[in-house]
């Protein structure tokens, strides 16, 4: 049986005591009431003590500790500015593509995560044959810890990458992003102007390497923070970063009217 309550669990073993037979004195302050108590106490320990173990089971219901801990089984880590749901991504992606003998997805793997002299890799994305045949380009979308010079960790990356797979490419490229910068201004009637403009920049934060940004989607983050009319003054149209790019914001701004 599953219990969500310790009551429904107590209410079950007094009832089986009462079933022992029709003399057998159940009522509070009995020696049988006494025991039921005792023995549902102990079984409900067993039962949230089952409970947190399942829940560890799967890093999407682990509890912090147990995220971290799956992640460096893995290789992944935590370093720098990473959250524990960054971390949780990371792992994620690499749990859905295991290794497929150096095809893109295994090129995001590697790369993600990777770290030099300090420096880490995420965000990634591949480009197949992206300088010709028997090349692979890797896009690094953001370094972790990363100053106006990031050449020593893509040079890194890109030994790494020549090195990494089953079949070695003919080349391997490592490339920052070319960024779209574009300010975001919104106005909006109802809601909560603050929330929205929060949604806004989590999801421009977690925007991937060549993702389109369309007015539509701050649309719908300004009705999910209540809002009953929204005007989008910034960008007006789909904003496509080029082959290589990602878009990135400037300023968000949400104006209540």
């Amino acid at each position: 049986m599953s219990y969500t309550t310790y009551d429904g669990l107590f209410n079950d073993v007094l009832t089986a005591y009462k079933g022992a037979g029709t003399s057998v004195d159940c009522s509070v302050g009995s020696d049988n009431y006494i025991r039921a108590t005792g023995l549902a106490t102990a079984l409900w320990g067993l039962y949230q003590r089952i409970t947190w173990t399942v829940k560890q089971l799967s890093p999407q219901t682990a509890d912090d500790d147990q995220v971290i801990q799956d992640g460096a089984d893995l290789g992944l880590s935590m370093s720098g500015t990473e959250t524990v749901a960054d971390l949780l991504t990371a792992i994620l992606a690499k749990l859905r593509n295991p290794p497929a003998g150096g095809n893109t997805s295994d090129y995001v793997s590697w790369s993600n995560g990777f770290t030099y002299n300090n420096k880490t890799c995420y965000n990634c994305a591949c480009y197949p044959a992206g300088y010709g045949a028997g090349t692979v380009v890797v896009v690094v979308g953001t370094i972790d810890g990363s100053t106006s010079d990031n050449s020593d960790v893509l040079t890194a990356l890109e030994s790494y990458l020549l090195e990494k797979g089953p079949v070695r490419p003919a080349e391997a490229y490592a490339l920052e992003p070319a960024v779209a910068s574009i300010a975001v201004s919104i106005t909006m009637t109802g809601g909560d102007a603050t929330k929205a403009q929060s949604l806004i920049q989590q999801w421009m934060g977690s925007l991937a390497v060549g993702q389109s940004v369309y007015p539509e989607a701050f649309l719908a983050f300004c009705y999910q923070a209540g809002a009953v009319s929204v005007v989008v003054n910034s960008p007006v149209s789909a904003v496509i970063p080029s082959k290589y790019g990602i878009v990135e914001a400037s300023s968000i701004t949400v104006t209540a009217a």
